[in-house]
C-alpha cells in the first residue's frame, strides 16, 4: 500500500501530524492508499506557498500564462492512462469503465493551436 504526502512549494511534505487515513476503494472495500491528514499547520504553508507563487505568477505576460496552461494540459494528456486508473480504482468503478470513455476524449483539444495562414 502506498503512503502519499502532500506537495507545497515545489516539495513533498509529510503531514505535520504525522497521522495518516486510508483511502478506500469502495468497489471492494479495501485500503488503496494513506493520504496524509494534514492540520493546520500544513494548510498555512500551503497558502503562504501559493501567496508567493502568486507574486510571480502575477508578474508573467498572458502569453506565458497560456503556454504553461498548456504544457499542464499536455502533462495530462500524457498521464491519462494512470490518471484515469486511479481516479477510476477511488470512485470504485471498474476500469474498462474508464477506458471505453477515454475513446471519445478530444486530446486534440489540448494540443496548441495551429497558426492561421
Amino acid at each position: 500500500m502506498k503512503t502519499l504526502q502532500y506537495f507545497s512549494n515545489n516539495w513533498w511534505h509529510d503531514p505535520a501530524s504525522r497521522e495518516w487515513f486510508g483511502n478506500i476503494n469502495p468497489a471492494i472495500a479495501t485500503i488503496c492508499a494513506r493520504i496524509p491528514c494534514c492540520n493546520a499547520r500544513d494548510i498555512n504553508r500551503a497558502v503562504s506557498s501559493a501567496h508567493s507563487a502568486f507574486e510571480s505568477w502575477q508578474a508573467l505576460l498572458p502569453s506565458a500564462h497560456s503556454n504553461l496552461g498548456r504544457k499542464l494540459g499536455d502533462v495530462f494528456v500524457r498521464n491519462a492512462d494512470r490518471l484515469g486508473e486511479v481516479e477510476t480504482r477511488d470512485n470504485g468503478k471498474e476500469l474498462k469503465v474508464f477506458l471505453q470513455t477515454k475513446s471519445v476524449w478530444p486530446e486534440t483539444q489540448l494540443s496548441p493551436p495551429k497558426p492561421v495562414a
